[in-house]
C-alpha cells in the first residue's frame, strides 16, 4: 500500500482534479500523504530499553490516520482489550446493526451533528425496548447499557455509515443490598425488531422535518433532508418490489436472514449475531491459567477413560469367545502352544482385574496436570494487547 502511494499518489490526485474539478477533499489528501511516512525510520523513531528484554527496540513513528490499516488495526485491538478488560461486565451480548437509507447515509457521512442525533436515537430506542421487556418480566428500575461503534464503509468500500451496537441480552438493576445485578431476558424476535425499527423511523423522520427552518418553507424540496429520505425510500422500496413482489414490506426481500427486518423507508435492523459470554474473552490471569490446566486434565482423563472402556470391551469379548492361537501351534500337535518353556492352550481366555485400572488413570491425570502448568503460566503472564497485535 505504501509503495503504491509513493509511486502513484501525485498522478492520482492530478487525475481526480481533472475528472471532478475540486478534486479530492483536503483531509483525504492529507491522510494519504501521511500514510507514506508511516513506519519510515528516516522520518523519526524512538529507541526503547527494557531491563527484562533482549536488547533495545527501535519503534518508528506512525501516522495515526484512519485510512492506515496498520494504525487502525492497532487502535482496534487496543480498544477491544480496553472494553473487554475494563468496561464490559461478564454477560451474554448481542450485536445490533442499523443500516440507513442511501440518501440519509450520505448526509450522515458529512454531518457529525446529524450522525450523533440519528445514532443516538437508535441507542435510546434499543434501551427503551430492553427496559420495557424487563419491566414486563417484573424487574424494578431496570437500566440498559450498550457500546456503539459507527462504521463508515460498507462492502465494496462504499461510503455508507452504519452503527454496530454491542448490547447485553438483559438489563442491570440495583439489589436491596446495594449490589448491581444482571437480569437476562429472552432473545428478541422479529416482532421486537419491527417495534424498535418503527419507533426509530418515526423519531428520525420527525427530527429531519424539524431541521428545515420556517423561512424556507417555499425552498426547493430537494434540499429538505426529509424529502430526500422519502425519495430515497421510494427508490429502495421500488427496487425491492421489482426483485420480489410478494415480499413483506417489513422484511428483507433479499436472501432470507434470521432477525433481520427492513422498513419501507429503507432502514434496516439486524440482530442475529450473539456472543454467549465474555468470560473466555475478558478473563483474569488466574482464571485463564486454571482454565488451561483443567482443559488439559479433562482431555487426558477422558482419553484414559475411553481407552479403559475400549480395553474392557475387548477383554469382555475375549473372555466370552476366547482368542484362538491354534495357528501358532506345532503342526499336528494337539497339546497347544508353548513359549519359553510355558505351555498354553490353543484358545486363551482373558480376565479383567478392575482393581488395577485405577492407578493408570490416576497417573495419566497427574501427567496431564504437569504438562498443562507451563502453557497455563505462560498464557497468564501474557499481555493481551501485545498477544492480539502479534508483537509478543
Amino acid at each position: 500500500m505504501v509503495w503504491l502511494l509513493r509511486t502513484h499518489l501525485d498522478a492520482f490526485i492530478e487525475q481526480a482534479e481533472r475528472d471532478s474539478g475540486p478534486g479530492l477533499p483536503g483531509f483525504v489528501e492529507r491522510q494519504l500523504r501521511a500514510m507514506i511516512d508511516c513506519g519510515d525510520l528516516t522520518r523519526g523513531f524512538v529507541r526503547l530499553e527494557c531491563s527484562s528484554c533482549r536488547g533495545p527496540r527501535i519503534v518508528p513513528f506512525s501516522c495515526k490516520t484512519r485510512l492506515c490499516s496498520s494504525c487502525a488495526g492497532r487502535r482496534m485491538n487496543e480498544q477491544a482489550c480496553h472494553l473487554v478488560d475494563r468496561v464490559l461486565p461478564r454477560a451474554p451480548y448481542r450485536q445490533w446493526v442499523l443500516t440507513l437509507p442511501p440518501e440519509l447515509a450520505r448526509r450522515v457521512a458529512f454531518d457529525a451533528e446529524l450522525a450523533g442525533k440519528v445514532f443516538g436515537l437508535f441507542a435510546a430506542e434499543l434501551a427503551r425496548w430492553q427496559e420495557e421487556t424487563a419491566r414486563a418480566a417484573g424487574v424494578d428500575d431496570p437500566q440498559a447499557g450498550s457500546v456503539m461503534e459507527v462504521q463508515r464503509f460498507a462492502d465494496g468500500a462504499r461510503l455508507w455509515p452504519h452503527a454496530h451496537v454491542l448490547a447485553p441480552d438483559g438489563v442491570f438493576h440495583e439489589a436491596s443490598d446495594g449490589s448491581v445485578r444482571f437480569v437476562g431476558h429472552a432473545a428478541p424476535c422479529e416482532r421486537d425488531l419491527v417495534l424498535v425499527l418503527t419507533r426509530l423511523e418515526s423519531r428520525v423522520l420527525s427530527y429531519l422535518k424539524r431541521l428545515r427552518p420556517a423561512s424556507d418553507e417555499d425552498a426547493d424540496e430537494s434540499e429538505d433532508p426529509a424529502q430526500l429520505l422519502l425519495a430515497c425510500s421510494r427508490t429502495a422500496a421500488a427496487a425491492d418490489t421489482a426483485s420480489k413482489p410478494t415480499a413483506s414490506p417489513r422484511r428483507r426481500s433479499r436472501p432470507r436472514q434470521r432477525l433481520c427486518v427492513r422498513s419501507e423507508t429503507g432502514f434496516e435492523l439486524h440482530a442475529e449475531v450473539r456472543v454467549p459470554s465474555l468470560v473466555a474473552i475478558g478473563t483474569t490471569p488466574n482464571r485463564l491459567a486454571a482454565q488451561l490446566v483443567l482443559e488439559s486434565v479433562f482431555l487426558c482423563t477422558v482419553g484414559a477413560l475411553l481407552g479403559v472402556g475400549l480395553g474392557a470391551a475387548a477383554v469382555a469379548y475375549n473372555a466370552a469367545h476366547g482368542l484362538d492361537m491354534s495357528a501358532f501351534a506345532s503342526s499336528g500337535s494337539g497339546e497347544g502352544i508353548s513359549w519359553a518353556g510355558i505351555a498354553f492352550d490353543n484358545v486363551i481366555y482373558f480376565r479383567l482385574d478392575v482393581a488395577k485400572l485405577g492407578p493408570p488413570v490416576l497417573w495419566t491425570a497427574v501427567v496431564a496436570l504437569f504438562c498443562g502448568l507451563w502453557p497455563a503460566l505462560k498464557a497468564a503472564r501474557a499481555n493481551p494487547v501485545t498477544a492480539i497485535s502479534g508483537r509478543g
